[in-house]
Formats: C-alpha cells, structure tokens, sequence
C-alpha cells in the first residue's frame, strides 16, 4: 500500500503532537484538537475511530488512578445511555460529510475553550436527577460513536451540578474511556478499521502514548506551588530526611515553646 502524501502525514503527526501535549497538560480536549488536524488529511470515518483510539491508549496509563476514583453510585445512568448511544453515533458516521463536520467540531472547540477558561462558578442544576444524568450520558454516547467527541457534555453537565472535581474526574475519565473504547469496537463492526486506519495509527500511536510528558513535567511545580499555600502544611518526618530538597517546598518548622518555658540546650 502506497503511503499518503508526506503533506497529509504532516498535518497528521502535527496534530497527534498538538493534542497529545494538550490532554497531558490538562487530562482532556485530545479529541477536538487532533479532528482540528486530521479532518484535513483523511476521511471521517477513518479519523474518528483513530482518535478514539489514541485516546483509550491515553487512558490506559491513568487505568489505576481512574479505577480508585470511581463513583459508580453517579456513574451509570451516564454510563448505561453513553453505550446505548454509541452504535447511533456510528450508524450517523458514514452519512456525515466532512465540511459540516468541520464546522462542527471547530465551533464546538470554540464554546467548550470559552465555557472552560471564562465560566468560573457555572450556575447549580439539581432538577432532573438521574434522568437528566442519563440524557447528558446518551448525547456523550452518540458524538462519542459520530465524532470521538465523548467528553464535553458530560464535563459541563457535571459541572452545573455542582460536584467538586473529584467527583466529576470519577465520572468524566471513565465514561471517556468505556464510550470510546466501545466505539472502536463498533467503527470495526461497521468495516471503517481498514488498512488506512492502520496505516494512521501506527504512526500517530507513539505520540499517544506520551500524551501524559507534559503532564509529568508541569504537575510537579503545580503541586508544589499549592503546597507551599497550604497554612498547616508539614514537612516528612522520616530520620532520613532531615535536609529537604529545595524544588520540594517544604521548610522545617520549628518546636513551637510556651512563653514561660525554659530553653532545651
């Protein structure tokens, strides 16, 4: 099989790198940002099961941290009707053509990079209840199974709930994973896994899997910075480490002493 055109694999290889150093950074937006790319290069029928593979290799790496924070009590009214939708959103695939998708993929970038960095405290919903939980899960399913597109809904219903961040990570990562990795199986099922597919995921799947380097590397300062604003934060108290790196954040305290007591020599 001929390769495709060394401008095609360029785009392509740009935007594995563009959307993997993104979802390290931040842990999500590797679907919008790669379709972004590979709309450009390849069908959409080869490009959205691509992504979705990319981004269950992402997750596998998180698979332990993921599986400790599961909330499966909120989990399933999402997790039920997001597989359900699935097949609907793979059916819908082969109709779609690729300038409306474009269009598509580039507004809904547009609103969930402006609802992220300017909607600080999203208004409360508590109506509806699972219902309403399982609605947010069925539209998830469904862009999950069209576009690879699992995760906006679910991020921005979970947040007007007002759950704290971990509880919506315990809902979010697993959902994205099981969404997905379900509609890799259903794109095959469907015969969109060709030899192109193929072709794709060997060169952009090594880029995938160090979609978590960023990460790696700002994580540490950020933990560090909320570290050193903690009021009550203490040192180890291991005998082995009684000097503290410097990039660590932490500072001996000293004994605190009443006022009238006398001074240990």
């Amino acid at each position: 099989m001929d390769l495709p055109p060394l401008g095609d694999i360029a785009i392509v290889v740009a935007g594995a790198a563009a959307a993997g150093f993104v979802n390290g950074l931040s842990g999500t937006g590797y679907g919008l940002v790669s379709l972004g790319f590979w709309l450009h290069a390849m069908p959409p029928t080869t490009a959205a099961p691509l992504v979705a593979l990319c981004s269950v290799c992402g997750h596998v790496q998180s698979l332990p941290r993921i599986w400790k924070g599961l909330i499966w009590s909120r989990l399933w009214p999402f997790l039920v009707t997001g597989l359900i939708g699935v097949p609907i959103g793979t059916a819908l695939l082969s109709h779609v053509e690729i300038k409306p998708l474009k269009m598509g993929v580039g507004l809904l970038l547009i609103f969930y990079c402006s609802w992220m960095a300017f909607v600080r405290r999203p208004p409360v919903i508590l109506a509806g209840g699972r219902l309403a939980d399982a609605i947010a899960g069925l539209g998830g399913g469904v862009l999950g199974g069209m576009a690879s597109l699992s995760g906006p809904i679910p991020v921005i219903w979970t947040q007007l709930r007002g759950w704290n961040m971990l509880a919506q990570r315990g809902i979010n990562q697993p959902f994205n994973m099981s969404v997905l990795a379900f509609s890799v199986v259903t794109a095959a099922i469907a015969g969109f896994l060709d030899r192109s597919f193929f072709l794709w995921a060997a060169m952009v799947l090594p880029l995938a899997a160090q979609s978590r380097g960023p990460d790696s590397i700002f994580q540490p300062r950020r933990r560090t910075a909320a570290q050193r604003r903690l009021p009550g934060t203490s040192p180890p108290t291991s005998r082995r480490r009684r000097r503290y790196r410097l990039n660590a954040g932490w500072r001996p305290l000293r004994r605190w002493r009443s006022p009238g007591a006398p001074r240990r020599r």
